[in-house]
């Protein structure tokens, strides 16, 4: 008998939970999804010259008083870099100066040297003029004081590099450079 009653009781139970469970209505709600996208940004330069060779180089004799067309142009490309970047222009002077006569537009025009030979200026996404020439007047003129001793052991470069990094991130322009260096 005390089986039965237990048994009896159970199946109760399971009636009045099955009977419970099947009326009893859940209050539930859902929300859509919050999709958060992110795009790459890119940062594009450009450090061109018109060649003056047939095979796309730039090069010239040193003849006394010889005036040159010499047009370094650095640009950030305005459609591709979609962030505020410092932009940065080495350039040592040292050997050239011996040789040339020329302007740097690095010295002011809205550059500032950071170190010897290192030049940087801010470039803002809506800022309308992203495109800056490096020697006044693009050209060079041979110094008409050498003489032929001089002109005859006479082999130097001009070099210009660029760089560009985001200015988010950098305390100023000089941790910037720290890293945007390491590039090469």
């Amino acid at each position: 008998m005390k089986k039965r009653t237990i048994a009896l009781l159970m199946a109760v139970v399971m009636l009045f939970g099955a009977t419970v469970g099947g009326t009893i209505a859940w209050l539930t709600a859902k929300t859509d999804p919050v999709v958060n996208t992110f795009t790459p940004s890119d940062i594009a330069i450009t450090l061109t010259e018109k060649a003056n060779q047939t095979d796309g180089t730039w090069k010239a004799q040193v003849i006394p008083g010889k005036e040159y067309a010499k047009n370094p142009v650095v640009a950030v490309n305005g459609t591709l870099t979609n962030v505020d970047v410092y932009l940065f222009v080495t350039f040592d002077p040292s050997t050239s100066a011996t040789y040339l006569d020329y302007t740097s537009n690095l010295d002011g025009n809205g550059w500032t040297k950071l170190e010897d030979g290192v030049y940087y200026r801010e470039v803002k996404v809506d800022d309308s003029v992203k495109e800056w020439h490096l020697l006044a007047n693009d050209k060079v003129t041979v110094k008409s004081d050498l003489t032929e001793d001089v002109v005859d052991d006479a082999s130097f470069t001009m070099t210009y590099k660029a760089y560009a990094i985001q200015t988010v991130g950098f305390a100023n322009a000089a941790a910037a450079w720290t890293e945007a260096k390491k590039l090469g």
